[in-house]
């Protein structure tokens, strides 16, 4: 037998043993990708994740704020501290200008927040919030879309993350939904959330007496991964 031809040969042994692999190795194979797929199943089968619907909201105290604007542009001095519970008509901070010196007093009596940025202000913004002492606990109200709303119902928990801090920081807490409105507005209807624990803000943020915007996760329960999946595809 020529080289030629015995180099033929082994190629025609090669390309039948690649092409027809053996019979065992089919086995092992099939068996190990059978295995997986089950294995998957079982741990999507056991494994929950939670249900969310993510909305934006806006949080506030249940009751009237009086909110401060800057006069005239220049520094400001407080002459209070933040939070501290002021009368009406007590001095609150004072600004001044180049001409003049402007003594700011509190509208009415209340609890005091400072909200301005630096300690020099721009005539019209907003530099300071009063809160009667007795408000409530703070309230939210999130948007939730219309498509969704057969999932809400009252007693759900629902993760808080705010934004436009002072010191840009994160902040997160929790809420419970107490109720949601009749009918919508446009796309959305509105859920009230409350927080029984109050918010409680690190100094430097901005205080929890003004009107807060933030981003909110509403958890309406647990499903099983493996109806996540295929609920994709619905």
């Amino acid at each position: 037998m020529s080289k030629l031809d015995q180099l033929s040969e082994e190629k025609e042994v090669t390309r039948e043993v690649i092409g027809k692999p053996p019979p065992m190795i089919i086995l092992y194979g099939s068996g190990l990708i059978l295995w997986i797929v089950l294995v998957l199943l079982v741990f999507s089968w056991i494994i929950y994740v939670p249900e969310r619907i993510t909305g934006a909201i806006t949080l506030g105290a249940d009751r009237q704020v009086a909110q401060i604007t800057a006069p005239d542009s220049g520094m400001l001095y407080t002459l209070v501290g933040d939070g501290q519970v002021v009368q009406k008509d007590s001095p609150l901070c004072l600004i001044a200008g180049l001409p003049t010196k402007r003594i700011i007093k509190s509208p009415a009596r209340g609890r005091v927040s400072f909200l301005y940025q630096t300690s020099s202000v721009l005539q019209g913004s907003l530099i300071a919030a009063v809160v009667p002492a007795d408000t409530p606990a703070m309230m939210g109200r999130m948007l939730i879309p219309v498509e969704k709303a057969l999932r809400v119902r009252n007693g759900l928990p629902v993760n808080v993350t705010m934004r436009g801090t002072r010191n840009k920081e994160t902040l997160s807490f929790s809420g419970t939904t107490t109720g949601m409105s009749l009918v919508p507005d446009k796309k959305h209807y509105l859920v009230t959330v409350i927080f029984p624990g109050g918010i409680h803000l690190p100094a430097g943020a901005l205080p929890s007496t003004a009107l807060l915007e933030g981003e909110a996760q509403l958890v309406t329960g647990n499903r099983r991964l493996i109806q996540r999946i295929f609920g994709y595809f619905n």
